[in-house]
């Protein structure tokens, strides 16, 4: 009886062998493939502000954003957030933690190949609105901490003009509070935020800005001079124009390690990443953020800060 049952083992293997080749071509030396669907969304010719030089900036800025789903299925992946009892309803005298969301470009009409990172002004404003009708308060970035009540911080990346043209007409509407953490370099160049819209933005109260370093680096790249400088040199910049100190920072990428997160903390109260995965008592340094991206409902929206 063995012997049938060895023989017909070997059979199916065979078989499954021969319908799937794939089970038998894997090899541990294959490259995997590129997945990074990194586009650029700067132009070469754009001039620099750093307070003194006019020479235009030839360098390339190239985000790395990850891989992003298909914004038609986005809310189908919402089932992946991983809840914690923080963002539930508080029993009174009961103290949680906001949740954190980041945003990019707010446009109908996408300007790259990176569709997901263009959220439409008409889904933000709808995202807008449910914090409003649940009354959920919005926190700016340094104001992370323990509250009595459910709040969420929203965030907005690189410093588009978009922000400006799109998103900052919405908040006003709302009155609600966001952070910009503005690439310093990028300031006054085509397609980003300008000085005089940075400082308006500012002054309304509705909006504070951070830092996303001087030209979007990985950081953990740098020397531990370099990421000084980075860090320093942009804080530096940005509150020369909106006449306020910078205390908070968003990881280009997301990329930091034990030497970024030391060195930040000689700079900034709170630093923040593109992780996902919600802790509590984690450090100030490594704080979590969720994406939102193009395609998201307001249903969606609401799974993440109900």
């Amino acid at each position: 009886m063995k012997k049938v049952i060895s023989i017909l083992v070997i059979i199916v293997t065979v078989v499954a062998l021969g319908f799937y080749p794939s089970l038998g071509d894997r090899s541990e030396s294959a490259e995997p493939a590129d997945t990074s669907g990194s586009i650029s969304l700067a132009r070469a010719d754009e001039p620099v502000f750093d307070g003194e030089s006019t020479e235009a900036d030839t360098t390339e800025y190239v985000p790395t954003f990850g891989e992003y789903p298909d914004p038609a299925t986005f809310d189908d992946l919402l089932v992946r957030v991983k809840k914690t009892e923080a963002t539930e309803p508080a029993e009174p005298g009961e103290e949680y933690y906001p949740t954190v969301l980041m945003y990019h470009c707010v446009h109908d009409e996408p300007y790259t190949q990176n569709t997901a990172l263009f959220v439409r002004p008409s889904e933000l404003e709808a995202h807008l609105q449910a914090l409003c009708e649940r009354n959920i308060d919005t926190l700016f970035a340094d104001e992370f901490g323990p509250v009595s009540k459910n709040s969420v911080i929203l965030t907005f990346d690189d410093g588009y003009e978009d922000n400006y043209t799109y998103m900052f007409p919405l908040i006003k509407k709302y009155n609600i509070k966001v952070t910009v953490y503005m690439i310093a370099y990028k300031i006054d160049s085509p397609g980003y935020l300008s000085k005089e819209q940075i400082r308006e933005m500012s002054d309304s109260g509705l909006v504070q800005f951070g830092s996303h370093t001087l030209d979007h680096p990985s950081l953990i790249s740098l020397s531990e001079e370099g990421i000084r400088q980075q860090f320093e040199g942009s804080s530096w910049l940005i509150s020369q124009v909106t006449g306020k100190p910078v205390t908070t920072i968003a990881y280009p990428s997301g990329d930091y390690n034990e030497t970024v997160m030391e060195i930040a903390r000689e700079y900034y109260t709170f630093a923040y990443t593109t992780d996902d995965d919600y802790y509590f008592g984690q450090d100030n340094m490594m704080l979590p953020r969720y994406a939102i991206m193009r395609g998201c409902t307001q249903a969606g929206f609401l799974t993440f800060v109900d």
